[in-house]
């Protein structure tokens, strides 16, 4: 079977159906973790490391009493890392679809003489209900699971769903070296 053919020599040689089964629509993952608070304990002990280290350099003792434990604090540190990394978990989205997208519109409509606050709430139940709609793995989630990420989460984890979502509707996140200068071809 041979390849469709997206330069043609004429209109009547594309075979626009074949071109179209290799089609999709964005997606991006973006890993959510949920034991954020560890956070705080990995930049005290990395504080706690680097003072420990210049307290070595200067000729302190590790291990005494008045030194510090530089071994004891790296595997605090790892144990913290590991922890807050088993936390995660990677969610993928997908582009809004026209059909999803126009429903939502219709669901959520602009209203017409409405106070900042009002336009805000609708805005921001708009968006929920799309996230809904273009998050597919590791489940689907409805608004009301949403909201409760959100809130376990807090606003930085959350988001970066939020901007994947965003993402994937509005723009390529991913390269795409088509130019032979940018993927490195070299065409002499």
């Amino acid at each position: 079977m041979a390849a469709p053919k997206t330069e043609p020599e004429s209109p009547d040689e594309f075979d626009f159906g074949a071109w179209l089964t290799g089609a999709s629509a964005p997606e991006r993952e973006v890993t959510v973790y949920a034991a954020n608070a560890l956070r705080a304990d990995i930049a005290r002990l990395e504080r706690e490391r680097a003072d420990a280290e210049a307290r070595a350099s200067a000729g302190g003792s590790w291990g005494d009493p008045g030194g510090t434990d530089l071994d004891g604090i790296e595997k605090r540190l790892a144990e913290a890392r590991r922890k807050l990394a088993a936390s995660g978990l990677v969610f993928r989205v997908r582009s809004l679809d026209s059909e999803d997208g126009d429903r939502i519109r219709r669901q959520y409509p602009e209203k017409k003489g409405a106070t900042d606050d009002e336009q805000v709430d609708v805005y921001n139940a708009r968006f929920l209900e799309q996230m809904a709609a273009q998050i597919f793995h590791p489940k689907k989630f409805t608004v009301s699971e949403l909201k409760q990420l959100r809130a376990a989460v807090g606003e930085p984890e959350f988001g970066k769903l939020f901007e994947a979502c965003q993402e994937v509707t509005s723009r390529t996140a991913a390269s795409s070296p088509f130019s032979p200068a940018a993927s490195g071809m070299n065409l002499s």
